[in-house]
């Protein structure tokens, strides 16, 4: 299990850092955070939508 854990940390570490995605505009998803650049998805609340029963 040690093992498992120790090989999992290394890939995330590497997809989140140092792998540039295609769909982040080629920079890594670190970088994309950092900035707030990369696009994602903008949740707006429903709640104000949503009648309100007393």
């Amino acid at each position: 299990m040690g093992e498992l854990i120790n090989g999992m940390t290394k890939y995330f570490a590497f997809y989140n850092s140092e792998r540039p995605h295609q769909s982040l505009g080629n920079i890594t998803p670190n970088a994309a955070y950092r900035t707030a650049i990369g696009g994602g998805v903008r949740i707006e609340s429903t709640r104000a939508a949503l009648p309100i029963w007393h």
